[in-house]
């Protein structure tokens, strides 16, 4: 374990791991739902599904053949209460919520220019930090509104420079704050008044305009005065806009820029900021959104509920993460109609998203001790390499374009996988390469044990988090005596059982 490992962990034992949550309110709230629907929910999911489940939710990665194995063996009432205060309490779980909060935070668009000219190394450190430290919600978006100075010294700030484009105005910072903070999407605005959208054009502008001083000095955030309004000017017709927010509000006398934009934000009529999170959030777990839209009725009464309860929670990031995985609805079978899972009742299923589908991606091709043993080799070349987090962001950004179809925004919708993902899956030769590689799993499970039986095992606990079934054992262990040169029927037979799991719906799901 790393030093930052340890450290973490240390923090987070004794600090939080009793905290309390409000899963009895939720559920008791989900219980008259379902008896006014007249509906039936599923049976609650059995261990090892739901360990697959909360461990991808709450760390981005399957769990290791001896805990399933633990988790599976254990009797006590409360296993599953235990994992998810254990798994929150990692400092993988920090790692995780790192990892997801700089997508959110760049826009799910990193480029090689971005690892050159910001920071992210540094942003990733203070996000593990925020997570470990539960810094209340509003102290984090403040940071993120209000920062300035060395992208370095002030890690937040790497959010506005990404976002800031020289010699532009602040209409894409903007767009993304709103949408970030509010979840609201204000592209359309931008540019005109839209039929169905409340905010005006002049209205965006009046907002932009609290991103006005902020400017990009090149590894730091400078924030210059904004000139006088300019009669003459205005008589060439060049409008000078004060800063206003969407909801028509303004600084307060002697109130600095940043200052008031944090304020304004986190004042908004109906708690949209924590509403905001909490649909994010329960996105992230349930994959679908609590707001109303055009495919879904959306459940605004329960968004209000969790909303509530995250405010009670003062603003905690980490339980509202315990709340939601902690619930009944969570924890139900997702075998069924989907017409069941839109009411929730049965529990969730959705594709990877892109840091866990990468995560599991490595685990699946050790790909990670591979690139690791190609940068000792070369650091120079390969410099990006020498901070693990930038190189998951490098791993992150070849993800989304094999989930997500071009031009399809994450933010919108869920992965799905593409024609590039299945051309990848079926004619890369490096994949194939890499399934029986010294570092593979195929090649670790085969040191590990002669059995067959053992190594079929192994290899469904490593994949799919479950011992196979008799049936799948029988069968798997019969193709691994009969396939290929017997002198090689572990390289041939266990590359057939890893390459099926691999390629399985069971294991590129979240379900």
């Amino acid at each position: 374990m790393s030093a930052i490992a340890v450290v973490l962990s240390c923090c987070l034992a004794g600090s939080w791991q009793t905290a309390p949550s409000h899963e009895p309110e939720v559920d008791a709230w989900f219980d008259g739902y379902w008896k006014k629907q007249d509906l039936k929910p599923a049976a609650t999911c059995d261990d090892a599904v739901f360990l697959r489940r909360v461990s991808l939710d709450l760390i981005g990665m399957v769990p290791s053949p001896d805990e399933v194995r633990a988790f599976l063996k254990s009797t006590k009432k409360d296993k599953r209460a235990r994992k998810i205060d254990e798994l929150l309490a990692s400092p993988e779980s920090a790692e995780y919520f790192a990892h997801l909060w700089v997508q959110w935070l760049m826009g799910h668009d990193i480029d090689f220019r971005d690892l050159r000219r910001l920071d992210l190394g540094g942003l990733c450190l203070w996000l593990k930090k925020a997570w470990t430290e539960d810094l209340p919600y509003d102290e984090f978006v403040r940071a993120f509104l209000s920062s300035s100075g060395k992208l370095s010294e002030n890690p937040p700030a790497n959010y506005l420079a990404k976002h800031l484009v020289s010699g532009e105005p602040p209409a894409t910072l903007a767009r993304a704050s709103a949408r970030l903070f509010l979840g609201r999407d204000l592209r359309c605005a931008q540019c005109h008044d839209h039929p169905f959208d409340p905010i005006t054009q002049e209205e965006f502008w009046a907002y932009a305009a609290f991103f006005r001083p902020l400017r990009d000095g090149g590894g730091r955030i400078d924030e210059v005065p904004v000139r006088k309004p300019d009669p003459l000017r205005e008589d060439l017709g060049e409008r000078f806009i004060e800063p206003r927010f969407l909801d028509g509000r303004t600084l307060e006398p002697e109130e600095t820029r940043a200052a008031g934009l944090a304020r304004l934000f986190l004042t908004m009529e109906n708690d949209a900021v924590a509403r905001a999170l909490v649909d994010r959030a329960w996105r992230l777990y349930f994959g679908r959104s609590l707001l109303p839209g055009r495919h879904a009725k959306g459940q605004p009464e329960l968004l209000d509920l969790l909303t509530k309860t995250f405010r009670g929670g003062k603003g905690s990031l980490r339980n509202l993460a315990k709340t939601i995985v902690g619930l009944r609805a969570y924890q139900l079978s997702s075998e069924g109609p989907e017409a069941q899972r839109e009411v929730y009742a049965i529990g969730p299923l959705k594709m990877m998203n892109t840091t866990q589908f990468m995560r599991v991606w490595n685990h699946a091709f050790q790909w990670e001790p591979y690139f690791r043993s190609q940068y000792e080799k070369n650091p120079e070349k390969l410099a990006f390499f020498k901070d693990p987090d930038v190189f998951w962001m490098v791993r992150t950004m070849q993800a989304k374009e094999l989930l997500f179809p071009k031009g399809r925004d994450p933010e919108e919708v869920l992965a799905s996988g593409t024609d590039r993902l299945a051309i990848k899956l079926m004619n890369n030769r490096d994949i194939q390469l890499m399934m029986i590689s010294q570092f593979s799993l195929v090649q670790q499970v085969a040191k590990k044990t002669a059995d067959p039986e053992r190594r079929v095992e192994e290899l469904f606990l490593l994949m799919v988090s479950r011992p196979p079934t008799k049936a799948e054992k029988a069968r798997f262990v019969e193709h691994v005596r009969s396939a290929g040169n017997p002198a090689h029927a572990y390289v041939d037979g266990y590359a057939d059982l890893f390459w099926m799991l691999f390629n399985s719906s069971e294991f590129v799901f979240v379900g």
